[in-house]
Order: structure tokens, then C-alpha cells, then sequence
């Protein structure tokens, strides 16, 4: 076509001849050299392939019959197991909410118990003060004679006829005097009774130390002279006494430290300790050498 228009450039004119040029100017463009496309065809094909590859990925990921029965098997098993976990738990709740109520209803009756008990020792201790305090007020009346009180309390006052006592014998002097006197001595409760040899002490005794507050302390021998000797203080009053050995003198002193009150019952072994005297008496431990 081309051509023909070019020949007829020759015979017709220029408007043949511009025509020709553009269509050559066409057939060299990019445009005009684009490859075919494909057809329709092709790529609906590879759209299939694409899907059944997804679809085969999906059916590899996917469990099986057995698989699901399995899986459904175990569920059912930690279903039961839950199931047995929770009843069990429920149980052991019950029986902690019986065992927590029954030790509250416990709890409430010690406390009462308890209540009633304190409210008996507060009052039975101040009935024990009230007459304490009347007994005292009593002793302090035979303060200078102390064994008129002994022989009220006892009647009987020799030593054969006396029980319950810590008899022995030591060697006694009163504070400002040289001289020492041998006793048949006695203790019985809180009063410390002296004799002058076995025959008076079926009489009574020649002095009556009363040991409400006094005092047990231990002598050097360059104080007084002699080995194991103690000091027994009442009030204003001091009376010197050694034994024959230390053994019989710390059992003196333990004795007149722990004695208990007249109107108080024995004491009791593990109470047997001179640093807890229920009389008052005030001790200095003193150690065997």
C-alpha cells in the first residue's frame, strides 16, 4: 500500500505522499513490534493449577478419620479427668468448711471456758490478797513474841511432838555477842525454833525466830572466826550460827531460804529454790567448796 501510494505521489499529488510517510513512521514504532498476546485460555489454566496446589496444601493440613478420633478420644479423657478433679475439690471443700466450723465452735467454747476461768483466778487471788493482808495484819501483832504466835498455831510446842519439821543441830549467837551456844534447832513452816540440848526439846523452845522477811547471808570465817557460818536477819535483829560442815550448812541455808508461809501448804520440789521464797526471805546463794 505503501508502495502504490508512492507511485501515486508520482501522478496524483502531495496528499498521497504524507500518508505513506506516516504509515512508515507506524510500522517503526514500539507499538507496532509488542509481542502477541496470550490467549484467555492460558491463564484460566494456570488459575486451576494454583487452586489445587492450595486446596492439596489444605488436605495435607487437615487430620484424617483416625486422627479425629483420637483427638476426640483425649478430649473426651481430659473432659473426665476435670470432671473427677472438680468433684474431688468440691469434697475436700465440704469437709474443710465442717472441719472449719466445728473447730470455731471449739474455739468459742475454750474462749468461754476460759473467760471463766480467768474471772475465778482474778477472784480467788483477791480473796488470797484480802486475807493475806488480814493474816499480816495479824503476825504484826506477835512481832515481838513471836512464839506466842508458834504456840497459838501449834499448841504443842516441843520438838518430839512436832511435824513436818527439818530438825539438826548448829552452833548460834545473837548479833553483839561473843558468846555461841549449841541448838537443837527446828524448822517448821516459817518459824525456826531452838532448844538447848535433846532433853529441852521435849520442852519448849528457848527462842522462836519468826522468818516472815528475813534475811539468809553467808559469813567469812574473818568475820565471825569460824568456818560455814551464815548470818539470819529480821528486821533489827542478827543471829550468827555455823555448822560442823558445809554440806549441813547449805542445807540450812536452802531450808530457812524456801520456807513457806504458816498458813500456805508445803511447797513443792520444783518450788524448792532459795531465789523464789514464798516468805520473803531474802538469800545469797552460797557454793560448796
Amino acid at each position: 500500500n505503501v508502495e502504490r501510494m508512492e507511485g501515486a505521489d508520482d501522478v496524483g499529488g502531495s496528499e498521497d505522499t504524507s500518508l505513506a510517510s506516516n504509515l512508515r513512521e507506524a510500522i517503526k514504532s514500539p507499538i507496532a513490534r509488542r509481542p502477541p498476546e496470550q490467549p484467555q485460555g492460558s491463564m484460566i489454566r494456570a488459575d486451576r493449577m494454583e487452586y489445587f496446589k492450595k486446596r492439596q496444601q489444605v488436605r495435607l493440613s487437615t487430620p484424617t478419620f483416625n486422627q479425629r478420633a483420637q483427638l476426640s478420644q483425649e478430649v473426651a479423657q481430659v473432659r473426665s479427668i476435670c470432671k473427677d478433679a472438680d468433684r474431688q475439690f468440691d469434697e475436700v471443700l465440704e469437709e474443710s468448711m465442717d472441719a472449719l466450723q466445728a473447730l470455731s465452735s471449739d474455739y468459742s467454747m475454750l474462749a468461754s471456758k476460759w473467760k471463766e476461768a480467768v474471772s475465778t483466778r482474778e477472784k480467788y487471788q483477791m480473796a488470797v490478797r484480802k486475807l493475806s493482808d488480814r493474816l499480816d495484819l495479824m503476825e504484826d501483832a506477835f512481832v515481838q513474841s513471836p512464839e506466842k504466835l508458834a504456840k497459838v498455831l501449834y499448841k504443842e510446842m516441843a520438838m518430839d511432838d512436832l511435824k513436818d519439821v527439818v530438825r539438826g543441830v548448829l552452833y548460834v549467837k545473837k548479833g553483839g555477842s561473843n558468846k555461841w551456844h549449841k541448838r537443837h534447832v527446828a524448822l517448821k513452816e516459817d518459824f525456826f525454833l531452838m532448844y538447848k540440848t535433846e532433853v529441852s526439846a521435849q520442852n519448849a523452845p528457848v527462842e522462836t525466830i519468826h522468818l516472815r522477811g528475813a534475811g539468809v547471808f553467808p559469813v567469812s570465817e574473818r568475820e565471825q572466826g569460824k568456818k560455814h557460818c551464815f548470818k539470819v536477819c529480821v528486821g533489827k535483829k542478827a543471829w550468827y550460827m555455823y555448822a560442823a560442815n558445809a554440806k549441813i550448812m547449805i542445807k540450812w541455808t536452802n531450808c530457812l531460804s524456801v520456807a513457806h508461809r504458816w498458813w500456805e501448804g508445803p511447797i513443792a520440789p520444783h518450788e524448792a529454790d532459795p531465789s523464789r521464797s514464798r516468805t520473803g526471805t531474802r538469800t545469797i546463794p552460797v557454793q560448796r567448796k
